[in-house]
């Protein structure tokens, strides 16, 4: 069956049923009342009105975004998958997709409903079984419709299972349409009381199908769709499914938001912009791009660029760094142009190469091949790596505010110039859409939000899947990954990149190679960037930053600091040591660095890296050091401080002795630069991403790197498989692969272990494929977890410098009141912002877009003052801040906090805290 033999969406519109015509007095029926606040004459939305705004609006996205062709694919898919081999069923199936849309809210003819939500008392109550409600209702009617439909096709033969099934799985698409969550539905509505609903709806032919409906069930949906092909696989008809919701949903919205926010002046939502890249835009970018000059010949003349011989970059300076960067950027480039069309890109690039320049040249290089390629989405671990990114891509393509976005807990609530002046319709609704649908052609988002679209049941977060459809998708630092996800990160990228019309751009300095793993029938169309990415990472420019040392892994200092029971004193004595070793490496470099160092010293827990700093400011040496201190529990405004303290060029000439000691925070792409490190080993991903933070830009001779054994990994690291593999390596391949980058061998073994049985993977991914296959829609998402979310958020009511917070920012906290000290137009009191945000949940204006705009802007002012903390370490928190019942508004209020908390160095290390894992 060829896509091309589909009726287009254009002209499967007008054979979809509106109910005009067929229901008796259809402008007596309401689809919405005027919203709470409306001028006195804003008319009532009809039903009729309101189904034509929803189905218009999905037919606009479905064209915007290109999904005609992906719907298509996608049903083709399901047709072979599940038995479906006659045409007509494949078109009746096409659409069913669309129908499901347009019959949304033909549950609203119940009386009731009209009744009792539309405020028409001329409508009679009725007993039907499902009181006021409708969403069933509708997928009832829908139900029958197109079991109708299906039978005058031709008769139901070997095709009646399959095509059963899918009908009922749309159907529950309408009865959750008002669901928070999608899941599998039960609407097993009473045939006898709802049977005139069909006739009035315009069904002539009612057929008693009570029997199919009460033998709903989620075994029974897996028989009647899968029956033909037995274990077909399910992602299709997932994905099918999930974008038709998005779609159903997101018309909806637009539709109601619509006509509450408007008074049925459908022009302000018809000039929505859809946030995707135009031809223009992209010709403006790439301009833009190629005006730097390290750009311009790298994209002009790749091949010249991209041959330039080993030799000609050996030797270690500046220039010949520089020149090394165009020959990777030039390699790049030039692979992407030989293949421009596959799904799955592999970027591997060492620590100091310019990923963000790489990363939006094969970007660029990608949108201008395809122009159906309208968006891109950059996805990044942790929110430092958004923020910097965000700056630096939004400086090299000249964007705009209204063409960029980033989207974090700690980012500001994004706002753009909108056309139509002030009016009370005007800004607060068109950034209520923009922000709820992300309408901007360039999203920075963290990796949790991403996967999210990709698997997530929440009707929120599905909004976005139509959004994802021919767009560039690029992720950055993916050995952040645990091994335990890579299966499933693997199946939803290649999947989705192929179904959607995806371009997905995978990097990394120490860079898994997913496709190794064996779960797939056919191996994945991978393109590899680089080519020999092992002659980058060991060429000196890049290897020579740096020079690890293995000395210290001889002490005996984990066996004494890790002893059970805890010996307080033998702990305090081995930091000791510890600090007499950084002093005195640190001063051997400065003796011949003109007496000047800045070291760094990473540990794996909070406690240690605190108990470290109360040693080093009792050492004779150490405490002649400018000592700074980055951990989980430094609230955001202080990290920025010291992160730009750092930098400050005129820091290292006041300050000859500095000292940062730190947590893995400074792994996530922090871009500061180290003379001499040290750090408690851990993951091989994580001792390099330390010594990436060591002289970064390589302008000085190698510098040392000193690795040290002091608190056992498994409490942070536990399950993971490369843990499991590291500790098995012989001391030589452990060093080679930190000094050669050699991080293939390691991940080549841990994926070795994940496609054994030993790895228990094996099973349990295909119990998951299992899942997708039998629409699991709850179990998909929780069983899929990037990250462990058992953590909590504490809030620290300190008095915050107003240069911690935007313009903006400062504009809602001056409104607020919630100045404080002796300067009022100087400190922002935490206390007076936690009042403001009870007061926020509490009082709410009626005004429901306005309600969330207050909420979501409130969002990046509270993370200012707020830490994450483990479950155990929350629950002494609260037992040791009584006093105030505010424990219970999604946050751990600290009360009193200069008993427990320091701005400077977080939580006290005090004996109220006892557990070890912060």
């Amino acid at each position: 069956m060829s896509a091309s033999t589909f009726s287009s969406f254009e002209s499967l519109l007008p054979q979809i049923p509106t109910l005009t015509g067929t229901v008796p007095n259809l402008d007596a029926y309401l689809g919405h009342l005027p919203a709470q606040g409306s001028a006195p004459n804003t008319p009532k939305e009809q039903l009729a009105e309101h189904i034509t705004r929803v189905n218009s609006n999905a037919t606009r996205l479905i064209q915007a975004h290109g999904l005609e062709p992906v719907i298509e694919n996608l049903i083709t898919d399901v047709c072979t998958q599940t038995g479906i081999r006659t045409w007509h069923f494949s078109g009746w199936l096409k659409e069913l997709f669309l129908a499901a849309i347009a019959f949304h809210d033909f549950g609203k003819l119940n009386e009731n409903f009209q009744r009792e939500r539309m405020q028409q008392a001329q409508f009679v109550a009725v007993a039907n079984g499902i009181q006021h409600h409708h969403a069933g209702l509708g997928a009832y009617i829908f139900f029958h419709y197109y079991f109708l439909k299906a039978f005058a096709l031709q008769p139901l033969s070997s095709e009646v299972n399959p095509v059963m099934g899918l009908l009922l799985d749309f159907a529950d698409l309408i009865a959750l349409h008002h669901s928070p969550r999608l899941h599998e539905s039960r609407w097993n509505e009473d045939i006898a009381l709802l049977r005139r609903y069909l006739v009035l709806s315009g069904l002539e032919q009612v057929p008693d199908l009570n029997g199919v409906l009460e033998a709903k069930s989620k075994q029974n949906i897996r028989a009647l769709v899968f029956s033909a092909n037995g274990q077909a696989e399910g992602f299709s008809r997932f994905a099918l499914l999930k974008l038709c919701f998005s779609l159903l949903t997101a018309s909806d919205y637009l539709a109601t938001l619509g006509y509450m926010q408007t008074g049925g002046d459908y022009t302000r939502l018809d000039a929505l912009t859809l946030g995707i890249l135009s031809a223009a835009d992209k010709a403006a970018f790439s301009a833009r791009f190629r005006s730097f000059d390290y750009n311009r010949a790298a994209l002009s003349t790749p091949d010249q660029c991209a041959d330039m011989t080993w030799e000609q970059v050996q030797e270690r300076s500046k220039d010949n760094l520089n020149a090394l960067r165009q020959k990777l950027l030039a390699e790049v480039v030039r692979a992407v142009r030989r293949q421009p069309e596959k799904p799955l890109y592999y970027l591997e690039a060492p620590t100091g190469a310019g990923k963000t320049n790489l990363s939006l040249a094969v970007a660029l290089e990608l949108l201008n091949h395809d122009e159906r390629l309208g968006k891109v989405f950059y996805v990044f671990p942790f929110t430092t790596l958004i923020t910097q990114t965000y700056d630096d891509i939004k400086c090299k393509l000249g964007l705009t505010d209204a063409q960029l976005v980033q989207l974090h807990s700690k980012a500001e609530y994004a706002t753009r110039p909108v056309p139509g002046g002030e009016g009370s319709y005007g800004p607060a609704w068109h950034n209520h859409v923009d922000n709820l649908f992300v309408q901007y052609p360039i999203t920075l988002l963290s990796h949790v939000r991403f996967f999210d679209l990709l698997k997530s049941n929440r009707k929120e977060a599905n909004y976005l899947l139509h959004r994802l459809a021919n767009s560039v998708v690029i992720l950055d630092e993916i050995q952040s990954y645990s091994p335990t996800c890579w299966d499933h990160v693997n199946y939803f990228l290649l999947h989705y990149a192929r179904q959607f019309n995806i371009r997905v751009v995978v990097m990394s300095a120490t860079l898994p190679k997913l496709h190794a793993l064996t779960r797939e029938a056919t191996a994945p169309e991978v393109v590899p960037l680089v080519a020999e990415a092992s002659r980058y990472f060991q060429n000196a420019n890049f290897a020579g930053r740096i020079r690890f040392n293995f000395e210290l892994l001889g002490k005996d200092w984990r066996t004494r600091y890790a002893a059970k029971p805890v010996d307080e004193a033998e702990r305090r004595a081995v930091l000791q040591e510890l600090a007499d070793t950084v002093a005195a490496r640190c001063e051997e470099f400065a003796t011949g660095n003109e007496n000047r160092v800045a070291g760094i010293i990473e540990f794996i827990t909070k406690k240690s890296a605190a108990g470290f700093a109360e040693a080093a400011q009792e050492h004779p040496i150490l405490m002649g050091y400018q000592v700074r201190i980055l951990s989980g529990t430094i609230l955001e405004p202080r990290r920025r401080e010291v992160v730009k303290w750092l930098k400050a060029a005129d820091t290292r000439l006041a300050n000859p002795r500095i000292l940062l000691i730190c947590t893995q925070v400074v792994e996530a792409g922090v871009d500061i630069d180290m003379d001499v490190g040290f750090k408690d080993r851990s993951l091989l991903d994580s001792d390099e991403q330390l010594a990436g933070r060591v002289n970064r830009n390589a302008t000085r001779p190698p510098a040392p790197v000193y690795l040290f054994d002091l608190d056992s990994e498994a409490g942070i690291y536990g399950p993971d498989l490369r843990l499991k593999v590291a500790r098995k390596l012989a001391a030589i391949d452990y060093e080679r692969i930190l000094r050669e980058k050699d991080f293939n061998y390691l991940y080549g073994q841990v994926i070795d272990l994940l496609n054994s049985k030993e790895g228990k993977l094996t099973d349990s991914f295909g119990r998951y494929q299992e899942l997708v296959r039998l629409l699991e829609y709850e179990a998909i998402d929780r069983q899929f977890q990037l990250i462990d979310n058992d953590t909590e958020s504490a809030f620290i009511p300190l008095r915050l410098d107003k240069e911690c917070f935007t313009n903006k920012e400062c504009e809602l906290l001056q409104a607020a009141g919630v100045f404080a000290g002796p300067d009022t137009s100087q400190t922002i009191d935490g206390q007076r912002v936690f009042e403001w945000y009870l007061a926020t949940l509490k009082n709410k204006s009626g005004d429901f877009i306005r309600d969330r705009e207050a909420r979501q802007r409130l969002q990046s002012i509270m993370s200012k003052f707020t830490i994450s903390v483990y479950p155990q370490l929350a629950a002494q928190l609260r037992g040791a801040t009584p006093g105030q019942d505010w424990h219970n508004y999604g946050f751990v209020y600290l009360n009193e906090p200069a008993k427990y908390y320091s701005y400077e160095e977080g939580l006290l290390p005090t004996a109220t805290f006892s557990s070890d894992i912060w």
